[in-house]
């Protein structure tokens, strides 16, 4: 079950990554005009002020969530050769206990059985 999320995982992060890379230039590319937005003469400034703080929160909290994909995806990326890396210390390790096993004993010393 972890393989396959790990599995899955790597292969949609960066599809994932990619969305949030369009959806982010693609909503910066088409400039807003003030009927857009139902803005006139007659907007409060706080009104305006509290519209702009709630763009830029969501920019934030959108920019924020595209870090934490790419964090995501590269330590994915990471995780195999960390594995095998760690395979390779168990198996030395291994190699060790069982040339020790399989040598003769000191003098004085019963052997392990």
């Amino acid at each position: 079950a972890a393989a396959a999320a790990f599995t899955e995982s790597l292969q949609t992060a960066p599809v994932e990554t990619e969305k949030l890379r369009q959806q982010l230039n693609k909503e910066a590319a088409p400039a807003p005009t003030t009927d857009s937005l139902g803005i006139d003469e007659t907007t409060p400034l706080t009104d305006l002020e509290q519209a702009l703080a709630t763009k830029l929160a969501e920019v934030a909290a959108t920019e924020a969530r595209l870090a934490e994909l790419e964090s995501q995806e590269s330590t994915q990326a990471e995780r195999p050769a960390k594995a095998r890396e760690r395979i390779n210390e168990l198996r030395s390790g291994m190699d060790a206990i069982s040339a020790s096993i399989e040598s003769a004993p000191p003098p004085g010393e019963l052997a392990i059985v």
